[in-house]
């Protein structure tokens, strides 16, 4: 049945209101999009402590696309950091993040 249907765990999703939440004043940080609507997605991955710590980049799809680049899960952005706007961690049960916007030369 379709409700019961596994997500594609890792690839890009919208971000959610307690992840828009544990970032806060990050988002202050964000360069403003001039040109067009921007489409903020994050893809996740399970940290290496094998907790319940999740790696978090938050990036905009449009400037993805422009660059033709496809995102599919975390690794995606490693060849491309400069698409990557914000980038951490967090815990959904502990309520903890430790997401810091990335500096842009």
């Amino acid at each position: 049945m379709f409700w019961m249907k596994k997500k594609n765990v890792g690839g890009p999703e919208s971000i959610p209101a307690y992840v828009a939440r544990l970032i806060g004043d990050e988002w202050g940080k964000l360069p403003r999009a001039g040109d067009h609507w921007a489409e903020y997605l994050m893809v996740t991955r399970p940290r290496a402590n094998g907790g319940d710590d999740l790696d978090v980049r938050i990036f905009d799809k449009w400037h993805a696309t422009e660059k033709k680049v496809h995102v599919l899960d975390y690794s995606s952005l490693d060849a491309h950091p400069d698409l990557v706007l914000l980038e951490g961690s967090f815990n959904k049960k502990a309520k903890k993040s430790a997401i810091k916007a990335r500096m842009t030369t």
